[in-house]
């Protein structure tokens, strides 16, 4: 009986990528990214030949070009555009969209009449795109990870072990020898010239038309901008000799007459599924894009830059180290910034296979251990990073630098208009406004700038947004223009407006399955919470009592009462506010410290909460202010009552009037829920820590006269207290037989 051949994965290998486990050599990853996207979406947009040299400009500055005019000799986006037309007389400049100042919805300037003073760029027209073409990969694919707007990294291990099973079912279809899932698998019952890749650049031991195994490394178009410092490096003889002796080394170890192993077929059958979604995309949206395939996020990388454009590549387990002897390591993820710059400073030298001849104690003399170790594995080719399906939005900034600088708040007023739209756009993208969806808890304002103009210090203020109602426009320019009113240093030369803090929301029932109506709700109000969990009777109407139970057992319920008839108030737009809570590591334009100022700081206001040293301050000698009759008594903040927004006609600064200040003020102010006064806004936290306070003194005295009053004769343990203070067995004594009680008759 001939023996069968194994292979060097194990049952478990392949089970393990229904799970997408990171320890499974069988691991399939791939990265797809577009081509030129930015310009790849104007010629869409424009409807033109693809093959027509096209740049995307943003000011004087190119932010893309399509690779036919890569071709013409336009390699490079550091040229202004009037220099890339010269070298290129046929080129196509195309501006991006913008937000013109004090408008809420962008669009695309005439040639020749984008102006950067009066004008913000906008890249909203690529998200959307960009969205699109997202909404594709998860179509095919459970879990994608977008990395940037126009790559993205999908795991295909579940889908892959999937097909597996199902076309090789006669081979790993079988229960494993003993049922042990360590055991090894049979080898494939493929021969290598039935293995299909799709059209895909395979990357082979020997190296492919290319060059990869004498170094040639990544696609032409990332090395024309390589300067002489680089080219003598290549020249340089010690790494020529460790390249080709690697080289040698690993083709003594594989050959491409070597069996095909399991990794080779979930390599194609990887390429298959990445070449599908490549021409679905095509097809449907008419955007070309380049994938690599691999084991791992960071070989797969590298694979889809490496022939651009329109094009796959896969790097099969066999030649990884091949693969990477032609790469500076400078291109690998995390190694392209000041790590990547102090290695090669370290050890003089951006090459890989003379970094693979250092041993890891000595990396770990040069480096931090952990650093010295991920570095090892890497330039091994070893990654252990996940695919995140789902990627959290922390924070959403709009910022507008300017030149010359605004000069008064007034200039700042449209600014604020654009900022706003285009974060309510975003949010609204990615299902912000959404029932359910993840909502923004603080706002911050950041600016720079000042007398000096353009200082080194930036400075914000910020404040809490509500986490109840909805985030319209208006409310939020208004909370913006509050915060405008705190900056004092003008001129300004930057401007930024950031939303953070993102969290999930309850989906459904919303805020108002929380509250408590009626009844239940005057319980709440009128008695307090008197008794603890016993009970309670409400009076309705006719005089019969219904009871309600478990008040202190509904949690958050029991500190909201809903509006008497007749006040003012609207159950969508309560909100919560709570002070100062300002999340201080919030990211803004200005990376500076960051000052708390809930609206305004400047205004003064004639009644402040009480204040006390004592408890016994707290006693019923304080009497609150009785409510205003002009304000109805609102329970809560309603959206009605939050900052308007001001008219670009009318500044947001201090009447010289005095009867306009005190109008001014009074918009500031609202009604406290405890006691109905209306209280500056700046103030309201400490005025509802003093409210806090003085319950927390009643319920102690409540509690203390509960504990001095005799014990309820019901409860067995006073009971048997009782009756350990008598003078005998008879219990009771003098004081006669209690309710509940009855004499026990002893000697007979």
């Amino acid at each position: 009986m001939p023996e069968i051949r194994q292979s060097k994965f194990t049952y478990r290998d392949l089970e393990r990528l229904a799970k997408y486990s990171v320890d499974t050599p069988l691991r399939v990853i791939a990265h797809i990214d577009l081509d030129a996207f930015y310009a790849q979406c104007e010629t869409v947009r424009l409807g033109i030949d693809e093959n027509e040299p096209l740049a995307v400009q943003q000011w004087e500055n190119l932010i893309a070009i399509n690779y036919p005019a890569r071709a013409l000799g336009l390699t490079t986006r550091h040229v202004s555009a009037v220099e890339a037309q010269k070298l290129v007389p046929s080129l196509r400049l195309v501006h991006v969209a913008t937000w013109k100042c004090g408008s809420t919805h962008w669009s695309y300037p005439e040639p020749g009449t984008q102006d950067i003073s009066n004008s913000k760029a906008c890249l909203d027209p690529y998200r959307i795109a960009s969205k699109k073409i997202l909404n594709i990969f998860r179509r095919n694919c459970e879990r994608v990870e977008k990395s940037s707007v126009d790559e993205s990294f999908l795991d295909l291990s579940k889908m892959v072990g999937e097909r597996v099973r199902k076309r090789f079912n006669e081979v790993v279809g079988i229960a494993p020898p003993y049922g042990d899932v360590g055991e090894r698998l049979p080898l494939p019952s493929v021969l290598p010239e039935e293995l299909e890749w799709s059209g895909s650049t395979v990357v082979e031991i020997s190296g492919d038309e290319k060059g990869v195994g004498e170094g040639e490394g990544l696609e032409k178009e990332k090395k024309e901008g390589e300067d002489e410092e680089d080219k003598e490096e290549k020249r340089e003889t010690d790494e020529e000799v460790e390249r080709k002796k690697l080289n040698k080394e690993k083709k003594e170890e594989y050959t491409e007459d070597s069996p095909l192993d399991w990794d080779d077929v979930c390599l194609a059958i990887a390429a298959e599924i990445v070449a599908d979604i490549r021409k679905q995309v095509r097809t449907e949206l008419k955007y070309t894009c380049s994938a690599g395939v691999a084991r791992n996020k960071m070989l797969a990388k590298l694979a889809s830059g490496y022939k651009k454009p329109n094009n796959q590549t896969v790097v099969r387990a066999r030649a990884i180290n091949l693969f990477l002897s032609g790469i500076k390591f400078t291109k690998i993820r995390n190694l392209g910034g000041k790590l990547g710059t102090q290695i090669s400073e370290t050890f003089t030298t951006t090459h890989i296979p003379t970094l693979l001849t250092i041993p890891l104690s000595t990396l770990s003399t040069k480096l931090p251990p952990d650093t010295a170790l991920w570095l090892y594995n890497t330039l091994r080719g070893v990654d252990r990073s996940e695919v995140n399906p789902r990627t959290l939005i922390k924070s959403m900034l709009s910022a507008k630098s300017f030149r010359p600088s605004l000069k008064s708040p007034r200039d700042a007023l449209g600014w604020l208009k654009v900022f706003v739209a285009d974060i309510s756009g975003r949010m609204r993208e990615e299902g912000c406004l959404q029932p359910g969806g993840r909502r923004p808890k603080i706002m911050s304002l950041g600016w720079r700038g000042g007398r000096t103009c353009w200082g080194t210090g930036g400075k914000s203020k910020g404040c809490t947004l509500p986490m109840a109602g909805e985030l319209g426009d208006q409310m939020l320019l208004g909370l913006a223009e509050g915060l405008l009113r705190g900056i004092e240093d003008w001129p300004c030369g930057n401007l930024s407006l950031t939303l953070g803090g993102f969290e999930e929301t309850e989906s459904g029932k919303g805020i108002m399955g929380f509250l408590v109506r009626g009844g239940v709700a005057k319980v709440g109000r009128d008695e307090g919470d008197e008794g603890g969990g016993k009970r309670r009777k409400v009076d309705e109407g006719g005089g019969k009592g219904r009871k309600v139970e478990g008040m202190n057992e509904d949690g958050i319920r029991g500190f909201f009462v809903a509006a008497e008839d007749g006040d003012e108030t609207d159950d969508r737009d309560w909100i919560k506010e709570s002070g100062h809570d300002l999340d201080e590591n919030i990211e803004n334009a200005s990376n500076s410290d960051f000052e708390v100022d809930h609206l305004d700081d400047t205004l003064t206001h004639s009644r402040p909460p009480p204040k006390f040293t004592t408890p016994s301050d707290l006693n019923s000698s304080f009497a609150p202010p009785p409510p205003s009759k002009s304000i109805p008594k609102p329970r809560f903040f309603t959206l009605t009552q939050l900052p308007k927004p001001s008219s670009p006609l009318h500044l947001p600064t201090t009447p010289s009037n005095p009867e306009s200040q005190a109008e001014a003020e009074a918009t500031l102010n609202h009604p406290c829920s405890k006691c109905h006064t209306l209280i500056p806004i700046n103030e309201l936290s400490e005025h509802e820590d003093w409210h806090f306070a003085k319950e927390l003194v009643e319920e102690e005295r409540r509690t203390a006269r509960a504990a001095a009053a005799p014990p309820p004769a019901t409860q067995s343990n006073n009971h048997g207290k009782e009756k350990r203070k008598g003078n005998g067995g008879g219990g009771g004594g003098a004081r006669g037989v209690e309710k509940g009680q009855r004499k026990l008759v002893f000697g007979k």
